[in-house]
């Protein structure tokens, strides 16, 4: 369909496109088969040699019943990208090579309209917009091409196969081979035994315009239908965006599960202090599972038993119990590896204080990990974190000595404690050791900005976030948590103000006021507080849907990503939502976007799919709240934002 569209509105004013020229390109496009090939070469006089530059992508291979295309697109499935790059090949088939350009331009269009990037079918808005046309014309030209002969006879084949029969579908083909009306299809319909009357069937093609929607209507089995296609030599029916997605949601709600059955299998060895290698490496790989590619044969969407088979076979793979046998024998995953990131972090500030002056005093090296004091309780928790120490229970103090000597990081012939006295440390030894370290902290401290939160100041240096973290969550209050998880209504922003000298003096000052060290520092609070809305609002937020380079931060290891251009992801069965937090520490209903956020908000634009979470007055508990703002560039928000200043600010107005 996408073909022939671009062929009607793309062909250039000085050629007339008939009706038979966009059937004939239809029909081709229908009976294309894509192969993909691992590398494509050419053989001449015995030798392979590389192909001309215009086919290293993709080949052509004309055939009056099979053309198809041999294609090295990296993508295991067809994405935006990948069908860009079988343009030529696919101009080339249909006798149109001349509208490569405008196959391409079209398809980047199209590509940025998606809320994927695998490739879908787009709205009649979706092509309206990419080839410049009304939608009501669009509609025109596929109300046209549905109703042909043609197509109409290449609809009903896997139909007839499905209800009655191979041999039926083949005398079906061989008697309407060169029909040209519907009245030729009624008559060879009349010789089946079929659930519709002839002209009944061609009505509901017509009416529903694709052969799922007939497929389900008749009753025919999905996987009984692309058995079909597949048999007729045609591409089966997948739905890998929407398996995906309700895979990811499945897997999301019941993560706590899954890695409760990899916390069981390893807790001996965890009692035991022994090499937890393998459950981290178990861990990590959990948001690596995967649907079976073979259900896109057979279900239109997987259902839940199917999943949870998958996924415990996954588990029987790692030596790990079914899901069913978990009952939340251990604490909360998220909550103990929480506590016990910020255990470690007051225990480092203690042994900051001994280890160096003890290694010292005993005329040892003192550990790596304790070499310098800046980022030591990130540096030190990451180690715990990624030796898997943090996440079966609650630690103690001597437990996580424990720890960091199996690690390596514990200096050899130390008592494992963090009390001075118990080391033979006197004031002197301490003193002696950490002036002239005491006095230059102190000095730094004075050059630090910091954040008042909750009534108490912070530092606002990274080396303070797990504090920061842990008072950020310690002040959210039940109201918080319940602010609605609907998007808030905007009103339409007011327009610019004229410029007053006598006050934007004032109004540079106060901006300036807020240096990069606290901005940073009020997103990381924002995200903590979004992160607990998340998780009380949906059953399938957890800590994993965290996504900035903040979690990395506060809960460890080196899965964040700042370029993905939101910073959390909550998959649901049916959608996954992309929230991006804006934290402020005043009542300003201004948003700042960066480079990545704008380009994921405009890629997400034709969904709602891209939302932002704003919270004003951030580092006030009781005069701090949240709401859910539509995207800026997206149907529902982008008439109630207004461009501020030269840079990428927004501002709003808030109604509810």
């Amino acid at each position: 369909m996408l073909l022939a569209l671009v062929l009607e509105f793309k062909a250039g004013p000085f050629r007339h496109v008939t009706e038979r020229m966009r059937q004939q390109a239809v029909d081709v496009s229908r009976r294309i088969r894509l192969v993909r090939a691992s590398m494509i070469a050419v053989r001449m006089d015995g030798h392979d040699r590389p192909p001309p530059s215009g086919m290293r992508a993709a080949v052509p291979l004309p055939h009056d019943d099979y053309p198809t295309i041999v294609f090295t697109v990296d993508d295991p499935v067809l994405t935006w990208r990948g069908l860009e790059a079988l343009a030529p090949a696919l101009a080339e088939l249909i006798g149109y090579t001349d509208l490569v350009d405008a196959f391409r331009t079209t398809i980047m269009d199209l590509s940025r309209t998606g809320s994927t990037d695998l490739v879908t079918s787009p709205t009649d808005e979706e092509l309206a917009r990419a080839l410049g046309e009304s939608e009501t014309r669009i509609r025109e030209i596929e109300r046209s091409l549905r109703g042909s002969a043609a197509v109409l006879r290449d609809e009903l084949r896997p139909v007839i196969y499905c209800l009655a029969g191979p041999d039926a579908a083949d005398r079906f083909s061989e008697r309407t081979a060169g029909a040209d009306s519907e009245q030729a299809l009624i008559a060879a319909l009349a010789d089946y035994r079929l659930p519709r009357e002839p002209e009944a069937l061609l009505t509901l093609w017509r009416d529903l315009g694709s052969r799922d929607a007939v497929r389900t209507e008749l009753g025919i089995s999905f996987g009984d239908f692309n058995r079909a296609l597949q048999a007729m030599g045609e591409s089966p029916i997948h739905y890998e965006e929407e398996h995906r997605q309700a895979f990811a949601g499945f897997v999301a709600e019941v993560r706590e599960r899954i890695v409760g059955a990899l916390r069981l299998a390893y807790w001996d060895a965890f009692l035991g202090q022994q090499p937890l290698n393998g459950y981290v490496e178990l861990r990590e790989r959990v948001s690596e599972i995967a649907p079976d590619p073979a259900w896109l044969d057979e279900w239109e969407r997987p259902d839940r038993t199917l999943m949870e088979t998958r996924v415990n076979g996954w588990l029987r793979h790692a030596g790990a119990a079914p899901l069913s046998a978990y009952h939340d024998q251990l604490p909360s995953f998220d909550a103990v590896r929480r506590a016990n990131r910020e255990t470690v972090a007051a225990l480092v500030r203690q042994l900051l204080r001994v280890v160096p002056v003890w290694c010292r005093k005993h005329n040892l090296a003192t550990p790596e990990a304790w070499t310098t004091a800046e980022g030591a309780q990130q540096r030190i928790g990451d180690m715990l974190f990624a030796a898997g120490a943090l996440d079966f229970e609650a630690l103690t103090d001597g437990d996580i000595i424990a720890w960091l000597a199996r690690i390596g990081a514990w200096p050899v012939g130390m008592v494992p404690t963090a009390d001075p006295d118990a080391l033979g440390l006197s004031e002197e030894d301490l003193h002696r050791e950490q002036s002239d370290a005491e006095r230059e902290r102190a000095r730094r401290e004075e050059e630090r900005r910091s954040i008042q939160l909750g009534g108490r100041r912070y530092s606002a240096e990274q080396s303070n976030y797990i504090e920061l973290a842990k008072a950020a969550r310690a002040g959210i209050t039940g109201g918080f948590l319940r602010s609605p998880k609907a998007q808030t209504r905007l009103g339409s922003p007011s327009p610019p103000r004229r410029h007053d000298p006598s006050t934007s003096g004032l109004g540079r000052s106060i901006r300036r006021l807020e240096t990069d060290l606290q901005k940073s520092a009020i997103g990381l609070v924002g995200e903590v507080l979004a992160l607990e809305w998340l998780k009380r609002n949906y059953a399938t937020a957890s800590d994993d849907s965290w996504k900035s380079t903040y979690r990395d931060i506060v809960l460890g290891g080196q899965l964040g990503d700042d370029s993905l251009g939101y910073d959390f992801e909550v998959a649901l069965k049916t959608t996954t939502y992309l929230f991006e937090v804006k934290a402020t520490s005043g009542e300003r209903l201004e948003i700042e976007l960066g480079e990545s956020e704008v380009l994921a908000a405009r890629k997400y634009s034709q969904s709602d799919r891209y939302r932002i979470i704003f919270i004003p007055n951030a580092l006030v508990p009781n005069l701090r709240s949240l709401h859910v703002l539509p995207n800026p560039f997206g149907r529902l928000g982008r008439e109630f934002y207004r461009i501020v200043g030269s840079g990428l600010r927004y501002t709003f107005l808030l109604t509810e």
